[in-house]
């Protein structure tokens, strides 16, 4: 059985229970086992922490994503925060080395080299790349026919690229492939591309 390791975040759990219930089914009925160490932290969420201390936001993301490399080449995250705050850090320790060994240091001297990094996935992004819309499709049980569905990817799913985006940052399609694979019919509207507001709280 194929494993990879699972990183809900904060919210996922105690605001948004079904998702985590959700995911754990659909993972499971892929043939495909999660592991959950238990030393995470919050990612953390760039808005509350990165504003504050960029430093104490990398260091932090970057324990995770050691952690989670410890336990399986393969991070999946259903949080789009989560997965922002991780890919942006993965990718700005690659190319800062000041900040990689500053890092490192605060870690108790961590190899934070691109080869203790896990691959990085949002559950979405991953279940199109990895798994596939074709996998999706014959897994099917109740086809969501007859439903029409408009999509919103928000910011941290798509920016800043190239670090974070995992699809075209003005004309994604992957979430419409996948609703599409489960037989709905996905609608378009002017606002899809829109921020949802929420750096406006």
């Amino acid at each position: 059985m194929r494993q990879a390791t699972i990183f809900w975040g904060c919210t996922i759990p105690v605001r948004l229970p079904f998702v985590e219930k959700a995911t754990r089914v659909l993972v499971s009925d892929l043939g495909w086992r999660l592991i959950e160490p238990v030393d995470f932290t919050c990612c953390p969420e760039a808005q509350l922490v990165k504003t504050a201390d960029e430093l104490a936001f990398y260091a932090t993301a970057a324990r995770n994503l050691v952690l989670a490399k410890e336990h399986a080449a393969t991070l999946v995250t259903p949080c789009s925060g989560c997965y922002s705050t991780f890919r942006q850090t993965a990718s700005r320790l690659r190319v800062d080395r000041a900040l990689r060994q500053t890092v490192s240091h605060l870690l108790r001297n961590t190899d934070l080299s691109p080869v203790t990094m896990p691959q990085i996935w949002h559950l979405a992004e991953w279940l199109c790349d990895e798994i596939g819309p074709d996998v999706l499709r014959r897994q099917v049980v109740r086809p969501l026919a007859g439903m029409r569905l408009a999509v919103h990817y928000g910011c941290h799913l798509l920016r800043p690229t190239p670090a974070v985006g995992w699809d075209s940052a003005l004309e994604p399609s992957k979430l419409e492939r996948l609703l599409q694979a489960l037989g709905a019919t996905v609608v378009d509207y002017p606002s899809k591309m829109d921020c949802c507001g929420s750096g406006l709280e």
